[in-house]
């Protein structure tokens, strides 16, 4: 609706800003005639928008894999890493590491062919039926596209009763209630960043995530979390197992507070917003 468009562009005539920050790459084609400089934050890999990417004024990308996209695409600067950034003190931390019940979370929208979903059902299948593993459970916080095919599978896998689909929670739900689990896998086939993993590390919980760039390296490339090899469902259970070893051995609660301190120290909010601040500040002395 061009009405719209129109409303936004006389909106940021009246206010005058001196930045736009914009978090989708098409919007540029709207703010030619509009004062201040653009700046631009890429959340993804796409070469969808290459062309409009030359035109803001700074780029900003949300993890290494995407400023090394980015810097191939030919930006007038080179992006600037800033991560996402979560408010750590809303988040209640893990207290209890002794539940005689081994709670997986996965936190996402419900989308197998790109959340993967589907793996981690298949994972928890070998893990009860392979392993003889019983005290576990899965639950699933998100919906989407792929909630009836999901279902379908889990009964198919003849593991329905195990799994729990608890569909979209408020971000306020998530973070009191991430600490009530022992696990948050995020099984991803395509991840830029993985926010929920982010969380997850800043509640003490530990994190299983597959070995795709953007989710490793919130993990500090693995070294503050778990991961196995994506696409592989076997690689998905024996990791699972080896996470609940690592409760039975007590070796879980190092790990965990190791990740809160470096999740505090790269994703707090606080921190972000004074590096997305300073970068305003140098692009408005050039």
């Amino acid at each position: 609706n061009p009405f719209h468009i129109m409303r936004l562009v006389n909106t940021i005539r009246d206010l005058q800003p001196d930045i736009i920050h914009c978090h989708f790459e098409s919007l540029i084609r709207f703010l030619h005639y509009t004062p201040g400089k653009k700046v631009l934050t890429v959340h993804g890999i796409s070469r969808q928008y290459d062309k409009i990417l030359s035109k803001y004024d700074m780029v900003f990308g949300i993890t290494h894999d995407v400023c090394t996209d980015l810097a191939r695409r030919g930006l007038n600067a080179m992006p600037v890493l800033v991560y996402n950034g979560i408010d750590h003190t809303l988040i209640k931390t893990k207290t209890r590491y002794d539940k005689p019940e081994f709670r997986i979370v996965c936190v996402g929208r419900l989308n197998h062919q790109t959340k993967g979903q589907d793996l981690l059902l298949m994972a928890i299948h070998e893990i009860i039926y392979a392993h003889s593993i019983k005290n576990i459970n899965v639950h699933f916080l998100g919906d989407g596209p792929s909630l009836c095919h999901l279902l379908n599978l889990a009964h198919q896998l003849d593991i329905a009763p195990y799994c729990k689909f608890i569909g979209f929670k408020p971000r306020n739900w998530v973070f009191h209630n991430l600490c009530n689990y022992e696990l948050l896998v995020q099984p991803s086939r395509r991840e830029a960043f993985g926010l929920s993993i982010a969380e997850a590390m800043m509640a003490k919980v530990p994190v299983l995530v597959s070995n795709i760039p953007g989710a490793t390296e919130v993990i500090n490339r693995g070294n503050l979390g778990y991961k196995f090899e994506a696409e592989d469902s076997h690689d998905c259970a024996r990791a699972i197992i080896d996470i609940m070893k690592a409760y039975s051995n007590k070796e879980i609660k190092s790990m965990t507070e190791a990740a809160y301190n470096y999740a505090v120290s790269h994703f707090a909010i606080s921190d972000i917003s004074k590096q997305y601040l300073n970068q305003y500040r140098l692009l408005l002395t050039k």
